[in-house]
C-alpha cells in the first residue's frame, strides 16, 4: 500500500548531529483499517570510509498482513525504477540544479554477482575510464515467518524479504553497503575490495559501526563546535551548517566539493 493511498497518522524525520544518523518514522492506516509503523535509519560512516549502513523496522500495530521489503542497488543514471522511469529523464527545460541527461550510457556494466542476500555491481565510466563497484548484504531479525529471493541485472540488484507479519511482532532488515572507486584499478579488484569491506563491516556489526561514528563525531564537535548562548534556533542552524560542511568535505580526499555534496550529480559537475 502506498502512503498516498492510506491515512498518515504520524510522521517525523530527524538528523542527529552527534551520531550522523538520519531517522524517519511513519505510522499509517491502510484502506483495510490496519495500522503499520515503519522506522528507518541511514548513515554513511566517517570512520570506515567505504561503508554505509541502513536499517528498516516494520511493525503491524493493528492487524496482521503479508508484507514485502525490497532492498535494491540501482544504477539511477542509466537504469529505470520500478515504474519504468529514468530518474534523469524527469522534467523539462533547463534546470542547472538537476543532473544532466546523457544520450549515452555513463556506466558500462562489467560485473554482477548475486548469492544469498549479497549483491555486487561493477562498472567502468564511459568517458573518464574510472571504475566503480558497489556491494550490499543484509541481515534480517524477526520472529515472523519469512522467505527471501534475489534478482540481478546490469543496472539493478534486488533482494526481497516476504514476511508474514503478525500484529505487534517487528521485522528489522539491516543493509550493509560498500563502495569502492579507482582511477586505475580494474573492476574485479574493486569487487574484491567491496567483498572484504562487507565481511569486515558485518563482523563488526551495526552497533560497533554506530559507536565508531559517534566517537569520530565527538572529536569533530570538540574541536569545531561554534556555540551561541541562549538562542537555540540559531545554535541549531549553525550546527546544521557545520554538519553539512564536514559531511561534504570529510571524504573529499583533497578534491573539490561538488555543489550538491559528495553524493550529488547536479550542476553538471561544478565544484568548489
Amino acid at each position: 500500500v502506498l502512503p498516498n493511498k492510506a491515512e498518515i497518522l504520524d510522521y517525523h524525520r530527524r538528523l542527529d548531529f552527534r551520531t550522523g544518523i538520519l531517522t524517519r518514522e511513519v505510522v499509517w492506516r491502510t484502506p483495510s483499517a490496519k495500522i503499520v509503523r515503519i522506522r528507518s535509519e541511514r548513515m554513511t560512516s566517517f570512520a570506515q570510509r567505504h561503508v554505509a549502513l541502513l536499517r528498516l523496522e516494520v511493525t503491524m500495530l493493528r492487524g496482521s498482513a503479508p508484507i514485502a521489503v525490497s532492498c535494491q542497488i540501482m544504477n539511477r543514471q542509466d537504469g529505470e525504477d520500478d515504474f519504468g522511469v529514468r530518474q534523469h529523464s524527469l522534467g523539462k527545460g533547463i534546470e542547472p540544479r538537476k543532473a544532466k541527461q546523457f544520450q549515452h550510457r555513463v556506466y558500462l556494466p562489467r560485473y554482477r554477482y548475486q548469492e544469498g542476500t549479497r549483491s555486487i555491481l561493477g562498472y567502468r565510466v564511459a568517458q573518464s575510464g574510472m571504475t566503480v563497484a558497489v556491494a550490499a548484504d543484509h541481515r534480517i531479525e524477526t520472529d515472523n515467518e519469512y522467505q527471501t529471493s534475489g534478482t540481478i541485472s546490469d543496472d539493478r540488484a534486488r533482494n526481497v524479504f516476504e514476511i508474514e507479519a503478525r500484529e505487534g511482532v517487528p521485522t528489522t532488515v539491516t543493509k550493509y553497503v560498500a563502495y569502492h572507486t579507482s582511477n586505475g584499478y580494474p573492476v574485479q579488484e574493486l569487487v574484491d575490495r567491496c567483498g572484504r569491506t562487507l565481511d569486515r563491516a558485518m563482523a563488526d556489526g551495526a552497533e560497533e559501526i554506530r559507536r565508531q561514528q559517534r566517537a569520530w563525531l565527538d572529536e569533530f564537535w570538540e574541536r569545531s563546535d561554534v556555540r551561541v548562548a541562549d538562542q537555540p534556533e540559531i545554535q541549531q542552524a549553525v550546527r546544521f551548517n557545520l554538519f553539512q560542511v564536514i559531511q561534504a568535505s570529510a571524504r573529499a580526499e583533497q578534491r573539490g566539493i561538488p555543489a550538491k555534496g559528495l553524493t550529488g550529480s547536479g550542476y553538471n559537475g561544478h565544484y568548489f
